[in-house]
Order: structure tokens, then sequence, then C-alpha cells
């Protein structure tokens, strides 16, 4: 048996974490946690709060942490219910009212001599069952009526449609007609059960009795459908809005939007539902989930760091939290997956060397498949053919500084972090070195990158998830269907002139991984046959007018950078200054080296150097657009030259 057979790794479960862990403060959340549950301890009566998050960010971590403090002080009455465990019941419309009664069947029973409080339980039991039985019928029709308002008042505005609804349904129940002959006012039941319970709840939490303080802990809501979190929000709110109470309900904000559109109609602005919560819930608490410690993470779910010396050690452990933060975020549940799913793909490569760059190097391959699918996607697809990895991801950074039309469909925030995971991924591959010492592009550097981006997409490739849009991904890539198109280049722009398929314009995303089959300038062939080589050759060609107007071919400041502007030197040291201390994009920010390119020309029969920026196809062909442009301005008398291209898809 080989040595790595003997390895293992670990998968974590996706269980909340206890309250040890959390006094443990590996996460650095305690302190808020604790701030929490003092407030709580002391706050006036009635209250409602919210744990808000989305899922996966620790409610119910944070709930048992909570529940286990308050259990240390005499006197509490802790009720913690699960939601979602309910609605696998199928209690439909008694859902709320089923969590109303089990409050109250959880509550201390008062002791045999105690009369008072005898008689009001036996009072509330009695109320509970009636209603019990009326649930459907007018429970679920309350529901729809009461929000937030003085539930006596609400019940008695509905009782007239409410009698109605009971009519339909005392033939079918025989209990019903006889609760009428004693009661004809159904109405009146919710107003006497919510009256009852606060009297009980006020006798057992009174002053000389065992208990001052229930905490009722409701979890999960944000799990049931939308409209029945509402439903149970709103009961608890109308029957338990009482003295001594405490109700800490762990849902996020957007499933009260969505439930309020749907109970209430979709014309439901944010403000108005805005406004509901902060009638229900009068203190609202963010989990702190953007302090919460990645490093211990990182230390934790891969443990064989802790084996190498402690520079080493802490560069790698910022290096996994940088990925991280730029993917899938400080998200613990999505942590957890993303780590079980690297241990996976680690268990199958079983790297026999010391693996642990290229564990980093999976890992972000990892990250990046799993934050942004749709991309990672585009990725594979097109650079199964010549168009190499590291050009596809220097050509989306550019994309996505430029605001692109390739990717509108990410929103703001996703374009950043995809921007700043791609710098990550630049160097942690190893292309786009910002410390280059030279003008002059390291092939051997790209190669090894390209090799080590391809081996991290083969690791990873068992941890997609398949879909139909994908499911061809299996096939050789000699079936693929090819599509072509051709595209004209004038001073006035690039347009499409013949296009297979539902391609009509021109945009960035079409020459994303094209590779050029045919290439004619003003009906003579053109020997470049990439991408790189297209603008090297009109670079050339135009080195005189690149000469004559420098600056002047962009719109753009002398230190500016983009595919809009090309610069000319005299001589290599001017050249690798520039470089060095000069290129910046429009947004003042440093350009990455492996993405410009010195080409060497002649003018007038004196060497000189032009430096352009050649990030990704895209870039390549406005460049030559540009100085196309820029060649007819300065003819104005002649005809602008045609450059037409067929590329193949």
């Amino acid at each position: 048996m080989s040595e790595n057979s003997t390895v293992r790794y670990i998968a974590f479960d996706d269980e909340p974490a206890t309250a040890d862990v959390i006094l443990a403060d590996k996460l650095a959340v305690k302190k808020y946690l604790d701030g929490f549950t003092a407030f709580i301890r002391d706050c006036a009566t009635p209250m409602t709060t919210a744990i808000q998050g989305d899922w996966g960010s620790g409610k119910t971590s944070a709930m048992n942490y909570i529940t286990q403090q308050l259990e240390e002080d005499a006197g509490n009455i802790i009720l913690n219910f699960n939601t979602w465990q309910y609605s696998q019941f199928n209690l439909g419309d008694d859902l709320a009212f089923s969590l109303i009664r089990s409050i109250f069947e959880r509550l201390p029973q008062p002791e045999s001599n105690d009369n008072n409080s005898q008689k009001l339980f036996r009072k509330v039991h009695e109320l509970m069952s009636i209603v019990g039985r009326l649930t459907s019928p007018l429970l679920h029709y309350a529901s729809k009526k009461i929000g937030v308002d003085d539930a006596v008042e609400v019940v008695q505005e509905t009782a007239k449609e409410a009698d109605a609804i009971i009519e339909e349904h005392r033939a079918q129940d025989p209990m019903l007609s006889s609760v009428y002959e004693h009661d004809t006012s159904p109405a009146s039941l919710l107003a006497d059960l919510r009256k009852q319970l606060e009297k009980y709840i006020l006798e057992i939490t009174a002053d000389g009795q065992p208990y001052h303080r229930i905490y009722v802990m409701v979890d999960d809501l944000d799990r049931l459908e939308p409209e029945r979190a509402v439903e149970v929000m709103e009961a608890l709110k109308t029957f338990l809005n009482v003295p001594n109470c405490v109700f800490i309900l762990a849902i996020d904000f957007n499933v009260v939007l969505r439930g309020v559109r749907k109970k209430y109609g979709a014309d439901f602005t944010e403000e108005k539902a805005r406004a509901f919560f902060d009638k229900i819930i009068q203190i609202p608490f963010n989990l702190p989930v953007g302090v919460y410690s990645l490093s211990e993470y990182v230390q934790d779910y891969i443990p064989q760091i802790a084996n190498r010396s402690d520079e080493d050690r802490n560069a790698d452990i910022r290096q996994y939290v940088r990925i991280l933060q730029t993917t899938v975020g400080n998200n613990p549940r999505s942590i957890k997956r993303i780590f079980n799913t690297f241990n996976l793909t680690r268990s199958i490569s079983r790297e026999s060397d010391d693996s642990t760059e290229r564990d980093k190097e999976t890992f972000a391959m990892l990250c990046f498949q799993k934050k942004y699918p749709t991309v990672f996607d585009d990725m594979v697809l097109e650079t199964r053919g010549d168009q190499t990895v590291t050009d596809y991801l220097t050509a989306l950074e550019s994309n996505l500084s430029d605001e692109s039309d390739s990717w509108q469909h990410l929103s703001r925030n996703d374009r950043i972090s995809l921007t700043r995971m791609l710098v990550e991924f630049g160097k942690l591959f190893g292309y786009g070195n910002s410390e280059k010492d030279s003008y002059d592009s390291n092939d051997s550097d790209n190669e090894s990158a390209e090799q080590r981006l391809r081996q991290a997409l083969g690791n990873v490739a068992v941890t997609a998830i398949k879909s139909a849009s994908n499911d061809s991904q299996g096939e050789n890539t000699a079936d693929i269907a090819k599509e072509q198109l051709k595209l004209r280049v004038n001073a006035h722009g690039i347009e499409v002139v013949e296009a297979e398929g539902k391609n009509s314009k021109y945009k960035k995303s079409l020459v994303a991984g094209a590779k050029i089959t045919d290439l004619q300038l003003d009906g003579t062939s053109v020997d470049a046959t990439s991408w790189s080589a297209l603008s090297f050759y009109f670079i050339k060609k135009y080195a005189g007018l690149i000469k004559q107007r420098d600056n002047q071919i962009s719109d753009g400041s002398n230190n500016t950078l983009t595919h809009r502007n090309f610069r000319y030197f005299d001589d290599d040291q001017k050249v690798q200054e520039y470089q060095e201390h000069g290129i910046r994009r429009e947004d003042g920010k440093p350009l990455k080296q492996s993405n410009i390119r010195a080409t060497e020309v002649s003018v007038d029969d004196t060497r000189g150097y032009v430096v352009a920026n050649h990030m990704g196809n895209a870039i390549n062909l406005q460049g030559v657009q540009n100085l196309i442009a820029a060649w007819a301005q300065t003819h104005p008398n002649s005809e602008s030259p045609v450059l037409e291209l067929t590329i193949e898809r």
C-alpha cells in the first residue's frame, strides 16, 4: 500500500455550531451575541426581535448560544420552536395557530393549590380546544385580516364575515352547533382567547412566582413558504404580544418582503414591507457575517497548513482568505460546502509531491466555479479550441473594467468581486506578474500558468452541477458545432456583415475565444492568424502615424494606456521606465504587465518601440479600429482602409 493511500481528507457536517464553539470565539462573533443577550435580559416587554441573515449565515448557531446563556439565569422560561419542522406535517392554514397552541402547552402548569391559576389555565385550555376545531373556517380567515392592530378590534370587524364562513361548516361538524348555542359571536372567541392567555402569562410571571420572563425562540421562519412565515409573525404579534414575553425570530427581511407581496398583492412596495416589518419587529439584529474570522476557517479546514513555517503558513492563510472573500464570502455554510468539495477533489487527485501550491490553485478554481457558474462554464467552452485560459481571463478582466455588455447580467457587486478574484488568479497562477523586469513577454511563464490553470480545471471537473445547458460538455471538442462570423472594421467602427445563428450585431463577447480564419485589408490577404499578430501587424503598418500623433490616438491623458492609446518611444530605457511608472488604466489602477507589449518598429529607418495593451481579443480588435480611424482623420481625402476578418467560435 502506498503512503498516499493512508491520507484521509476530512468532511464537515452542516450542523449548527455549538455554544462551546462560539465560546471559543473562533469566528470573532461572541461579543456581538453577548451584547444581544444582555440587551434582551433587561429590555422592556413585550419585545419582539429578529436575528437576520442569509441561509447558512449562522442564525441557528446564534439562537443556540443565546438559549444556553439565558438558561443560566434563574426565573426564565425558554421555549424553542423550529417552524420548519412544524411545516413538514402539512398543517397548512393551521400552522400559525398550532404554534400558538404549542407555546401554551409548553408553559408551566399551575400548582394544584393555586385556584386562580388553575381556573385561568382551564379557561385557556378550553378556548384552545374550541378554536382548534375552528381553525380552518375561522382562524385562517382571521389571519388574512389580522395585522398588527389591536386583536379585539380586528376580530370584531370581521365577525359578520366569519359568521358566514362558520355557517358553511356548521352542518359538517356537530361540535360547532353546540358551541354556538352558548356563544353566538365566533369572533369573540379569538378576542377572549387572547385576553385569557395574557392573564395566564401575567399570573405565572407575577411577583412571587418562580418565573418572571418568557423567551420564545422561533427558528427557521425563512424556510417556510414566505406567506406562511408572515402569518406566523402576525399570529405571534396578535396573540402573544403581552408583558413579560420576549420573542426572538430567526428570519431575513427578504422573506418577509416576498411573503407580504404573496399575501397582500404584488404591488405591496418594499417601503410598505419595511413598515410592516418594523411594526412587528422592535429590534432587528443582523448577524455580523463580515467580521467572521476566515483565517480560523482555513486553519481548521486545512490542518496540514500547520506543518509549514510561520511565514509560509501566514502567507498561505492570507491567500486562501482573499480567495474566499472574492468568491463565496463569509457565509459559514457556503465555506463548509466549498471545503468539503475541495477535500473531495484532493482525495481524487492525491498529489504525490508537495502539492501546497497546487492545492491553492485547485481551491481558487473551485471557488470560481461555485460563485460564478455561468462565467466559469463560458470559460470552459471558449477555451476548448485555440483560445488559452490566460487570454480568456485577461480579456474577462478587461471586459469587466470597461463595463462591456458581455456580462451585464452580473450585479455591480459581483462584477467588482469577480474583478478582485481575477487579480488573485493572476498572482496565484503566475500570469500578469506586476513585478516583471522586462517589457518582453515571457512565454515560458505564460505556458506554465496555462498548464497549471488547465490542471486546476481538470481537478474541479467532477464537482460541476450538471444542467441541460451543459450536458453537452462531455462531448468531444471536434463534435461541437462551430459558428463563423464575418466582421468589417473601418473608421466608423466594427460591424457584423455576415452572421450564422442569432448574432446580428457586434459586441465584445463575440470575439471571446474566437479564432481568426481569414483576414483581408482592402481586399488583400494579411498573414496574421492570431489576435496579437493582427495588432502587431497594424502597429508596424501605422508606426509612423503613432509616432506622429502619439498620445492623440486616444481620449486619455499621457499616463493612460488603454486599447485607445498607443505610445511611441525611441529607446528601450524609456520603454522600461514607462512600464514601471507610467502605465495606468482609466480608473488610475496599474495595468497588468503581462498584457503590455512593446513592439519593435522602424520609422524612417530608425528603430523605435510602440507600447500597447493587448489584453484579449476584443482589446486587440478595438485597438486596430482606433488606428484605422486615426489614419482616416489624417487622410480626409482618401478612402478609409477596410479590414474584413472571418472568425470561428
